[in-house]
């Protein structure tokens, strides 16, 4: 079985990195950057490193951004392998264009790893950087994927924590309020801050909430998104607001009780 992953940087080193052992798997780096190359092979991650995809590859795993995705797909139709796999953060249109591009004998298994960091590139890749996330599948036509099995192996092996299969418009309206809306509040704190303060100032409260505003390349998802992070941005504003009108107003019991109904939230949701 050979394994082609597509797009070397924080997501495609961590997949190539974890998947090393995985039931005897050849694994193929490809990207244009001859850095990355060089790196995946240094590393021993990669068995092979390609500028483009060549021919043979029995899966692949595109951890691409959307649009270079769906350029991706157009540009190598003749070799897809069996299987194809993409990481894109958005689904619903991703997925359609895509299910319409592949060639018959294809399965298509869309994903989304629910792992991340703010640093990127090769350099930044780590095997453990999914350890204990979830891993969500987006089936084209909302059915159980024929090789979901090969899917679950994967991610336990990987080290995912739970496996869950979602509609990609699912998928889209429950990320704009867990993934989408906390990058852009924590963009949102770092441009609140009242000029320089000095980092004796900022205490893990402020770190926490702000640690992913330097993660790169979400507004396209933001854009993509735009119906349900609109919606996942009013909802967060009107509580704000709520909380804001409780301060002017001085009604501490009344604060206190919104902000207990927050602390017991999360253990009801998630």
């Amino acid at each position: 079985m050979t394994i082609a992953i597509i797009g070397l940087g924080l997501m495609g080193g961590s997949f190539m990195l974890a998947l090393r052992g995985f039931e005897g798997a050849t694994l193929w780096g490809v990207d244009s950057d001859p850095a990355a190359r060089e790196a995946a092979l240094v590393s021993g991650a990669a068995d092979a490193v390609f500028e483009t995809l060549p021919p043979g590859a029995d899966i692949l795993l595109v951890c691409l951004p959307p649009e270079a995705t769906v350029m991706f797909v157009k540009d190598n139709t003749a070799h897809l392998g069996s299987l194809f796999c993409e990481i894109c953060g958005v689904k619903r249109r991703i997925v359609r264009e895509i299910a319409e591009l592949l060639p018959p004998g294809v399965e298509y298994i869309p994903l989304h790893p629910m792992a991340g960091r703010e640093t990127s590139g090769f350099a930044a890749a780590d095997p453990r950087l999914f350890a204990g996330a979830g891993l969500i599948v987006t089936p084209p036509d909302g059915k159980p994927p024929r090789r979901a099995s090969l899917i679950e192996r994967t991610a336990r092996y990987i080290g995912f924590s739970e496996v869950v299969y979602a509609t990609p418009e699912e998928h889209d309206r429950l990320i704009a309020a867990t993934s989408h809306l906390p990058h852009l509040a924590a963009s949102a704190l770092r441009l609140s801050l009242p000029g320089r303060v000095g980092y004796a100032y900022a205490g893990g409260a402020w770190r926490g909430g702000t640690r992913v505003a330097d993660a790169e390349g979400f507004s396209g998802l933001f854009i993509e998104n735009r119906e349900h992070t609109l919606r996942a941005a009013d909802t967060f504003i009107e509580n704000l607001t709520a909380l804001r009108n409780l301060i002017a107003s001085g009604k501490q019991e009344e604060l206190e009780a919104l902000l207990d109904t927050a602390r017991r939230r999360e253990k009801g949701c998630l």
